[in-house]
């Protein structure tokens, strides 16, 4: 950027995303933006004393699928709040950034786990807004704002909770109608130009939304040359055409349009000289019968040289024209949940377009796919082994019943020491159910509430500590239900504090 002056204090970060590593985000990504880093040499104690100082005047918030839920949290400063989509999942990894002066938006394909962060292979994209001509035009971050307060929606927290994170949002926008230097869009011919892609189901205050209808829409009646998907899932079919492939092939093509279909390759110890991509035979068939001898793959193994093993999970869509490049990256797989093809998962990208062949800072739209082994090197979908999935794709929603919405938010006041336990009586209240404190593996869990041990006009439990063990840091519940069919589950349910300020007591580290 070309701020005169240094970005200013942090005032919030708000991230989604699916798989999550409560520890990774506390210990490593949520220090940086404070400003603070953690030395393993130098005493915890220390470091837990300043992230605490900077999260009393910051606010933080990870948006996670409810099925991820990481009751490892050790801070009631931050909220995780279980984001439970219907008929889908939260699949978004949208990271917000905001400090006094600047807004630095990033839409990835990586989790907030370690293998996203470290290991595997990712593309991410930032954009950076501040109150200057060269800020990138604040209608994409208004975009992105509106996205996470849709999220909001289907929060399973404690109501506190996500509306401290839907304030934090209102705070932003603010801060976006007092700039008044930055621009507030592309013009009509301006390239480089970026859009927000979002995909959801059906809302309350908002219809659903198809990543793959609001890209086809965006590229209109031009012809498409070559054509690139990068994802490690497709749909599973039994028989029949591909439905998201199915729905690409509306895209006006060229007489010798080409296409590459850019996936992991799949380690083997059967000593098979052609690559093994775990992907059904029958995607493989309807990819040649749409581009015949202009369909190619391009498998990437897990090591590269000297790389080690770096699997590939990137998601990426390239489209290049006569005269426009176009290259949507984000959290899509090229399935019928990350595409909104019959179904909907909360799902964000960034849509890249740009003149053909254009260079920024040295590259072209497709160079930025990072590709870790060379174009010519693709193959066609008789050279590779075709292996059929024994699951489906990651992205799907799971068979395993989720937390039951009659366990409605849970909240903890470390100053009192009181647990209170909201329930949604509206819902059908499970056969049996226990709720207790997380416990070690092989420990006994200490029992707070039961059905059998409450009243069924009870909308709200409550439970108190002894004053000696108020100070501890409750963030998750454990949750056990008997459904229906008699079988049983275990879940997480998330508790928050109702005011940071009033409920909770300085960490031991500040006593």
């Amino acid at each position: 950027t070309t701020l005169e002056h240094r970005p200013g204090a942090p005032v919030a970060c708000l991230a989604t995303t699916f798989e999550f590593e409560a520890d990774f985000f506390e210990e490593e990504l949520l220090p940086r933006f404070l400003g603070l880093r953690f030395d393993r040499t130098e005493a915890e104690r220390t470091f837990i004393l300043e992230r605490e100082e900077a999260l009393a005047s910051a606010r933080a918030a990870v948006l996670v699928d409810i099925s991820k839920f990481d009751p490892r949290q050790t801070t009631l400063q931050w909220d995780q709040l279980p984001i439970h989509v219907p008929g889908g999942i939260q699949h978004a990894k949208v990271t917000l950034l905001v400090w006094e002066r600047l807004a630095r938006l990033m839409v990835a394909s990586a989790n907030l786990t370690r293998q996203g962060y470290r290991r595997n292979r990712e593309l991410f994209a930032a954009l950076d807004f501040f109150d200057a001509a060269d800020s990138a035009p604040l209608s994409i971050l208004r975009e992105a704002l509106d996205f996470l307060d849709t999220l909001c929606a289907w929060s399973r927290a404690l109501p506190a909770a996500t509306q401290r994170t839907r304030e934090t949002l209102e705070q932003v926008r603010q801060r976006l109608r007092q700039w008044s230097g930055a621009p507030r869009d592309f013009g009509p011919r301006e390239r480089p130009r970026v859009a927000f892609i979002a995909g959801h189901p059906r809302s309350a205050t908002a219809p659903a939304r198809s990543v793959l209808d609001r890209l086809l829409k965006l590229w209109g009646q031009r012809r498409v040359i070559w054509l690139t998907i990068m994802t490690p899932f497709v749909s599973v079919q039994a028989n029949g055409e591909d439905p998201v492939l199915a729905r690409l092939r509306q895209l006006p093509k060229a007489r010798d349009m080409e296409g590459w279909l850019v996936v992991p390759e799949v380690p083997t110890a059967d000593g098979s000289k052609r690559p093994t991509v775990a992907l059904p035979k029958t995607f493989g068939t309807a990819w040649e019968d749409w581009l015949g001898q202009g369909a190619y793959l391009l498998p990437v193994p897990q090591s590269v040289e000297d790389e080690g093993v770096r699997p590939l999970h990137a998601k990426a869509v390239l489209i290049q024209g006569d005269d426009h490049d176009f290259l949507v990256i984000g959290s899509s797989n090229f399935t019928p949940h990350g595409m909104g093809v019959g179904a909907f998962n909360c799902e964000a990208n960034l849509a890249f377009e740009d003149w053909a062949d254009a260079k920024r800072g040295g590259l072209t739209l497709e160079d930025r796919l990072g590709l870790p082994v060379p174009w010519d090197s693709a193959v066609s979908v008789d050279d590779v082994v075709w292996q059929q999935p024994e699951n489906p794709p990651d992205d799907a929603p799971l068979a395993t019943p989720q937390l039951p919405a009659f366990f409605a938010w849970a909240s903890y006041s470390q100053r009192t020491g009181e647990i209170q336990l909201g329930l949604d009586r509206s819902q059908p209240e499970p056969q049996e159910w226990t709720i207790s404190l997380p416990a070690p593996s092989g420990e006994q869990a200490i029992v707070l509430f039961s059905r059998a041990a409450s009243s069924p006009q009870d909308a709200t439990l409550r439970f108190t500590f002894a004053e000696r063990a108020r100070g501890a840091p409750l963030t998750a519940l454990r949750v056990m239900w008997q459904e229906p069919d008699g079988s049983e589950h275990e879940g997480f349910l998330a508790v928050s504090v109702e005011d940071r300020e009033k409920d909770l007591l300085p960490p031991d580290e500040f006593r």
